[in-house]
């Protein structure tokens, strides 16, 4: 005969929330609707969504630090003056002020990546895993990645102009080989990229 207390006796955790939702709300066509149907069966699987969301803010997170860095190259490169320029090249106040519009721009726009992944952190690293879906189909943030390239072309142009600023145009020719093949394995890169996703069926443009 059972006890009382084995009759009280707490249910088993079995990794599911009872009361979830049975089907995803969040787009499945979207970058991490995609992704939180592969880390989880269903909006009940607490398991699977705490997993996923360590994998949103670790995301958020790497995309931060790479932004930080960057930030920090932006804003050093608006001190240099004058100064440090060669001296009689030609159009050279001209391309001092293409420089810092172009090295201002590498700070600012990694600035606002730094904040985006700060918020987008924050949003769900402050909520529950079994609210993982619905914040994926209710979250407005936009896409770090277009901030840290846009951050990357700017610094790249910036640096192009510096070396004519620093060294003159022999330098800059340099330069602007080893950029151009830069560039070309940065997008190879890419395609690689977007293969391996598209291997997995998973390769997905929109942010929500």
């Amino acid at each position: 005969m059972a006890t009382e207390s084995e009759n009280l006796s707490p249910p088993q955790d079995n990794g599911r929330a009872d009361n979830a939702p049975k089907e995803f709300v969040s787009n499945p066509n979207s970058y991490w609707g995609v992704r939180i149907r592969k880390f989880a069966s269903d909006p009940s699987d607490v398991e699977g969504l705490e997993k996923f969301k360590d994998t949103v803010t670790n995301d958020a997170a790497a995309w931060g630090i790479f932004a930080a860095l960057l930030m920090t190259v932006g804003f050093a490169g608006v001190l240099l003056s004058e100064g440090d320029w060669k001296e009689d090249l030609e159009y050279a106040e001209a391309i001092n002020y293409a420089y810092i519009a172009f090295q201002y721009l590498v700070a600012m726009l990694s600035f606002l990546a730094v904040i985006i992944g700060t918020l987008k952190y924050s949003y769900f690293g402050n909520l529950a895993p079994s609210q993982m879906d619905e914040a994926v189909k209710h979250s407005r943030h936009w896409n770090i990645a277009f901030f840290v390239y846009g951050a990357c072309g700017c610094q790249t142009i910036a640096s192009v102009l510096s070396a004519y600023l620093l060294f003159g145009t022999g330098i800059m020719i340099v330069c602007v080989v080893i950029t151009v093949i830069s560039l070309t394995i940065f997008g190879m890169a890419l395609i690689n990229q977007k293969k391996s996703y598209q291997a997995l069926n998973m390769f997905v443009i929109a942010n929500n």
